[in-house]
């Protein structure tokens, strides 16, 4: 079974316990993983987020903390890791990290990297929330990805300015929890890639 690395997880990430997955969260910091192989990476979003405002009105004692795009560079940290490993950066959808970081739109790609943009929503693993997912993949095209389960609708409304006042439906480790399925497809994803550089050197 080929290893897989899960970066920026939670303490209690459903990855925990899945067989060929080396898990780092906040006590183990990402950025120590030495590469070498694919991972599924889930950097800090709430500083790239579209409703970072309705955060910083509700915080405003935190303005620093949260203020945009101030995420102590993981972001950038987990893109040159995928570029270079191969894998999925994902991101919630409208991240503004995509144009921040001159990254393909969604449906474009490949970049000079060889990586490319896709929305899914994680209500169709079993999400409660529609969850729109924005994720750039590298070294997995789109007709080598797992299959994509079919359609289905979300059963609480979706986090999403500007309708997000009064919309705290789940908690927050609810809200932030990717599905088992979803965590499963990504490791798969992960294993299908192929980046040259990391084959040549395994060779």
């Amino acid at each position: 079974m080929r290893q897989v690395a899960a970066l920026f997880v939670r303490a209690d990430s459903v990855y925990r316990g899945m067989a060929g997955v080396d898990c780092y969260d906040i006590e183990r910091d990402a950025r120590t993983w030495p590469g070498g192989a694919p991972g599924v990476f889930h950097p800090p979003c709430t500083r790239w987020s579209m409703i970072n405002g309705v955060v910083l009105s509700r915080y405003p004692h935190k303005a620093d903390e949260f203020a945009w795009g101030n995420d102590d560079g993981a972001f950038a940290w987990a893109l040159d890791a995928v570029r270079r490993n191969g894998g999925a950066l994902e991101h919630p959808g409208g991240s503004r990290a995509w144009a921040h970081h001159h990254m393909p739109r969604i449906g474009r790609g490949p970049d000079r990297f060889g990586g490319w943009s896709c929305e899914v929503r994680q209500c169709d693993w079993g999400h409660r929330a529609e969850k729109r997912t924005w994720l750039y993949i590298v070294g997995c095209g789109p007709d080598d990805l797992p299959p994509i389960p079919p359609r289905r609708e979300a059963s609480a409304l979706v986090m999403r300015a500007p309708e997000c006042r009064g919309v705290e439906v789940m908690s927050k480790a609810e809200r932030e929890h990717s599905p088992p399925a979803f965590a499963e497809w990504l490791i798969e994803l992960a294993r299908r890639t192929r980046v040259p550089a990391l084959e040549a050197m395994a060779a």
